[in-house]
């Protein structure tokens, strides 16, 4: 078995033994659906420290978010909102020496359908990042650009079809298809009705 499979196992198992106080009057397939987006908030945040997260006890179980206190995530709960608990504390280990890196590892799409990925053009502390801003140079009129706050971005799509490619079959398999489907039709009014993907915040 892989370090990376024990890594996800052992977490996975930490959460369930977490959990089990919180959950055991849910039913089976809740409980199982209530670990996975508990255990996916948490993998997002591997600092190898103790993290507490806000989520809804409801489907399709959302993350309000992570705090690195229970006093942080308890003061969150007022905004937000009723059906909300604090779950924790549970601990990602680290991918490597140090802290949370971020890294440019672009993936052009060649012709005809061949995706090249190259190593990495820069890499840096996450407590370092500032903001990420990215700008789209066009043709013609003044670039378009947006600035995420700190390092609160893991990934960026910019076409449909990466999304359907890496981020509908992630959330098919975490939330089930309805919800996926639900999330898809906000990326698509996103897209093309010049509106906010369900994803933004």
């Amino acid at each position: 078995m892989t370090t990376y499979r024990r890594t996800r196992l052992a977490l996975a198992t930490a959460l369930w033994l977490g959990l089990r106080a919180n959950v055991a009057a849910a039913q089976d397939t809740t409980t199982a659906t209530l670990l996975k987006v508990l255990g996916e908030a948490v993998d997002g945040y591997r600092t190898g420290q103790p993290v507490y997260v806000v989520a809804a006890f409801r489907s399709p179980y959302p993350v309000y978010g992570v705090f690195s206190t229970r006093d942080s995530a308890t003061s969150a709960l007022p905004r937000a909102g009723r059906g909300y608990s604090v779950f924790g504390p549970y601990v990602a280990p680290l991918d490597g020496p140090g802290e949370v890196r971020y890294a440019l590892s672009a993936c052009p799409h060649y012709w005809p359908t061949v995706y090249k990925c190259p190593t990495r053009s820069f890499a840096v502390g996450a407590s370092r990042v500032d903001s990420v801003r990215v700008t789209v140079f066009v043709r013609s009129g003044p670039p378009q650009s947006t600035t995420y706050p700190r390092a609160e971005v893991d990934a960026l799509f910019f076409t449909l079809s990466a999304i359907d490619k890496f981020v509908i079959p992630y959330y098919q398999r975490l939330l089930g298809a309805a919800s996926a489907d639900s999330l898809r039709r906000g990326f698509v009014q996103g897209f093309y009705a010049g509106g906010r993907s369900g994803y933004e915040r």
